[in-house]
């Protein structure tokens, strides 16, 4: 038996039922009651508004589990945070209703932590899913260690579970908090056969943007970048002209004349306006992302909080 008292963190939404949740509860509920000296799970509803009142567990398992429900429904990455603020143990695991047959998991997470990691992270060692270009490209341009095999099943020791809440409204994605935290992470290799949990697209999409901000220098290459382009057009129409006008020949070494045309000038302007378009919708961006991280206003809302 380990000798520590683990919180598990589990996040419920509309695809949970009663059943999956009491199942869960009891399959869990056993393997860490036998393996640790004391733990707790921690439910935290994301909008599932499932009534768990009696539910079909061991009473001595259900005195162990909590309930947190949110007012209104928010990004995966913020009702985890919301049941780090609610656990207790030593160690903080986020674990799946969907993973109730593999709680062995747990233990191999919290297994690699007494080698010295702070944060350990479950990685399918086969993606269970194909990612798209875009995915694969974001996982290219961020700095820090980002793996797109990382599950969002995770364990987190007490002190870095308190720098995190103490940080947490740096950002909301919590990958990158994890990769800048500064503790040691570390990562557990599994075959889980099912997919984590996902986000929402919406929620995808905005916290790619954060991360790329503050993760990567992608507004500044974009910018410079278009600076760069721009030049070389300008550099290339002005020399291309010059060589029209002094020896009646283009670029290319075909035979032209100068004459008065709004060509050049169209597609310079042209060029030029769709660059700076660009340039200025990543800055756009990083604002819109600046703007967002110093709202000083909670990032979820705890309707209600009890024992199961």
């Amino acid at each position: 038996m380990y000798s520590s008292f683990i919180s598990l963190v589990v996040v419920l939404d509309e695809t949970d039922d009663r059943a999956q949740v009491a199942a869960f509860v009891s399959a869990v509920g056993a393997h860490l009651a036998q393996r640790f000296a004391d733990y707790e799970i921690v439910f935290v509803d994301n909008g599932a508004r499932r009534d768990l009142d009696g539910l079909e567990a061991p009473e001595a398992i259900r005195a162990n589990c909590y309930l947190v429900a949110l007012s209104n429904r928010v990004g995966l990455d913020i009702a985890i945070l919301a049941g780090f603020e609610r656990a207790n143990g030593d160690y903080a695991v986020v674990f799946d209703t969907q993973l109730a047959e593999h709680p062995e998991f747990i233990d191999r997470l919290y297994e690699r932590a007494q080698d010295g990691a702070d944060i350990v992270l479950l990685r399918d060692r086969r993606p269970a899913r194909r990612f798209s270009p875009a995915s694969l490209l974001f996982f290219a341009l961020v700095r820090g260690g980002l793996d797109p095999r990382d599950r969002k099943e995770v364990l987190v020791s007490r002190r870095a579970l308190n720098w995190i809440l103490r940080y947490r409204h740096r950002t909301a994605y919590l990958s990158e908090i994890y990769s800048s935290s500064g503790y040691r992470t570390e990562a557990v290799e599994v075959e889980a056969g099912r997919r984590s949990r996902s986000r929402t697209r919406a929620d995808r999409q905005k916290l790619a943007w954060a991360a790329l901000t503050r993760m990567s220098s992608l507004p500044l290459q974009i910018a410079s970048g278009s600076i760069l382009a721009l030049a070389a057009g300008v550099l290339l129409l002005s020399a291309n002209a010059l060589t029209v006008k002094l020896f009646q020949v283009d670029l290319l070494g075909e035979p032209a004349f100068a004459v008065p045309g709004w060509t050049y000038l169209v597609l310079l302007m042209s060029l030029g306006f769709l660059l700076t378009n660009v340039t200025l919708y990543a800055i756009l961006r990083v604002l819109l992302v600046i703007s967002e991280d110093v709202r000083d206003e909670p990032s979820h809302v705890v309707e209600f909080s009890r024992r199961l």
